[in-house]
């Protein structure tokens, strides 16, 4: 979203305000670190390849261990169960061992997919069933992660959320990628966000700008090796964060921009490599376990065969490095990016350290659309009464959703909400439901 609002802001303001220009600003304006970051990662915004997206769902890491658990008469869901008789069906397995030559066959289908080549109908349904019951299978997992994530412990939510965001796009793009196989529409190779939504002819105009800047010229390198090299997004945070703990560990300040350098100069067709003997004896203990090999004098990430989930930050870009266990949780943050899973916010409106926080309720109810989580807001005291919560239901009442006039009724008095805020309510003919308006009508001629 943010590649696409700066593509149409630049070709808006082509005439007016020169980019290079509006760029060049930024060297002295000094604006916060999340901001340039923010601003850089979607400048630099890759549209995943479907290559990518097709080896990452081919790789059936989900799929397998669900076979094996039935296989084994393990705990398994009947949405599970359901997958396994619909790969089973589709593929005529009867083993696992099945599975993993179906599996091994599919990937050589699908590299000559890619490459061109004359596929037979049978080979692409049976590429189409895999990545599409992948897909389903991670969204089992992460609908499961949502309704038992512990919500009283804020640490684990901010280490779990945003692996759930990531799982999002995985399971939307292995979907959206099955749909385009199954209508046999071309498979497409990763571009620039900026650069499609622009048109090349903009967007040329636009590069030839910011090229000649010479305080653009670490912009212009960074620019250019993500053309060249087109890291995913998840995966270029992913790498800024493993620069950036090496430079802060060594009591360096890299700013947004150095650590994206140094993670596009060591990037090589899913491999990076990050050099320096001192960095990598430092960010041994923070990185035992992750997946990543050290050596003595580098460190080397494989990102073709796994998402590195934990070195991205809740608010999707780079995480600073800090000694101990020390996270802070932007609980406003945490709720926005989880807004949809009615599971993790019933979760959250339970914990006191949520529904004891100032305005975090009410936050809540001004951004939600889902009305089995407001309903519940709305039959629940501690939830709308207290001084924590004292804007909630006034926010329930301005809330466009259908929540039942049974459940809100009880909320219209001056008990919850002040004479002044239901006055202007009752003359508020656009922004307020009519049945709303209506009951606070009633409500204010049976007190005067």
């Amino acid at each position: 979203m943010g590649a696409e609002k700066l593509a149409q802001f630049f070709v808006g303001t082509e005439e007016r305000l020169p980019a290079d220009d509006l760029l060049a600003l930024l060297g002295e304006t000094e604006p916060s670190r999340n901001w340039l970051e923010r601003l850089c990662l979607s400048l630099l915004h890759i549209e995943p390849a479907h290559a990518h997206i097709g080896r990452r769902a081919l790789r059936v890491q989900r799929l397998q261990r669900i076979l094996m658990r039935i296989e084994s008469n393990c705990a398994h869901s009947p949405h599970e169960l359901q997958l396994a008789k619909t790969l089973r069906d589709g593929l005529a397995l009867w083993s696992l061992s099945d599975f993993k030559e179906a599996v091994k066959r599919a990937r050589k289908e699908f590299e000559g997919l890619l490459a061109g080549q004359p596929i037979a109908e049978p080979e692409v349904d049976a590429i189409i069933l895999l990545i599409e019951c992948e897909a389903l299978a991670l969204r089992e997992r992460v609908d499961w992660l949502s309704e038992n994530v512990d919500p009283y412990d804020m640490k684990v939510m901010a280490r779990v959320l945003p692996r759930l965001r990531i799982y999002d796009e995985l399971v939307q793009g292995g979907l959206e990628l099955a749909k385009r196989l199954k209508y046999r529409e071309p498979v497409g190779q990763p571009t620039l966000t900026l650069a499609d939504r622009m048109k090349p002819a903009a967007f040329e105009k636009w590069w030839g700008k910011v090229q000649k800047r010479a305080e653009l010229a670490q912009l212009t390198r960074i620019l250019s090796l993500q053309l060249e090299k087109k890291i995913a997004s998840a995966d270029l945070i992913a790498l800024s964060t493993l620069c950036r703990w090496a430079a802060e560990a060594m009591e360096e300040t890299p700013t947004p921009l150095d650590c994206l350098e140094t993670a596009l100069k060591g990037y090589d067709e899913g491999l990076f490599t990050l050099q320096g003997e001192v960095g990598a004896k430092v960010l041994m203990g923070r990185l035992t376990g992750s997946g990543a090999k050290i050596f003595r004098d580098h460190i080397e990430v494989d990102l073709r065969h796994r998402a590195y989930a934990q070195w991205i930050g809740k608010d999707m870009l780079s995480i600073p490095y800090l000694k101990g266990d020390e996270i802070s949780v932007d609980m406003r943050t945490l709720i926005n990016q989880n807004i949809s899973r009615d599971s993790v916010l019933e979760g959250l409106l339970n914990n006191p350290k949520v529904n004891q926080a100032p305005g975090i309720v009410a936050h809540v109810v001004a951004v939600c659309r889902s009305v089995p989580v407001l309903t519940t807001i709305a039959k629940s005291k501690h939830l709308y009464s207290g001084f924590a919560n004292r804007d909630v239901p006034l926010a329930l009442l301005n809330n466009p959703c259908n929540i039942p006039m049974s459940v809100l009724r009880p909320l219209i008095s001056t008990k919850y909400i002040g004479r002044l805020d239901l006055k202007n309510l009752s003359r508020n003919r656009a922004g307020v439901r009519r049945e709303i308006q209506t009951e606070v009508e009633n409500y204010l001629r049976s007190v005067t």
